[in-house]
C-alpha cells in the first residue's frame, strides 16, 4: 500500500470513528459494537495512547 493510500484509508477510518461516536452505541449490533471498539483503538493509536481513557460519548 502506498503512503497516499494509507493516508486516505486512515482519513476514512477516522471519519467513520467520528460518525460512530455521534450515534448511540446501545443501538449497535454486535458487529457495530466491534466497529465501535475498533474506532476507539484507532483513535487511541492516532493520539499515541493506550485507549483505556477513551470512550465514545453520545448525547
Amino acid at each position: 500500500m502506498s503512503a497516499k493510500d494509507a493516508h486516505w484509508l486512515e482519513t476514512q477510518m477516522l471519519a467513520s470513528a467520528r460518525r460512530l461516536a455521534a450515534r448511540d452505541p446501545r443501538l449497535l449490533s454486535p458487529v457495530g459494537r466491534s466497529l465501535r471498539d475498533d474506532a476507539i483503538a484507532l483513535l487511541a493509536r492516532c493520539e499515541g495512547r493506550d485507549g483505556r481513557h477513551l470512550r465514545l460519548v453520545t448525547d
